[in-house]
């Protein structure tokens, strides 16, 4: 697994169905499942560093352990 651009993980994020939130005092970008969203809110917040031109792996692994995703992972599974 190699580095990801932001905006493609941003993307990738959205399609799995979440949406901005708001911003950190740190500028992360926080994510989270919408209000009646079947899964509910999340635990914690997936955080995307936006001034970044690609997201780090470390960043990658602990953004998708907090949505209950693993790197084999798709969105159904």
């Amino acid at each position: 697994m190699k580095q990801v651009p932001t905006n493609l993980f941003i993307e990738y994020l959205e399609y799995l169905g979440l949406v901005f939130i708001r911003k950190d005092r740190w500028h992360h970008d926080l994510y989270d499942y919408p209000d009646g969203h079947a899964d509910g809110k999340l635990l914690r917040c997936p955080a995307v560093r936006t001034n970044y031109k690609e997201i780090p792996l470390d960043h990658i692994s602990t953004n998708l352990k907090c949505v209950g995703k693993t790197k084999g992972t798709s969105k159904n599974g």
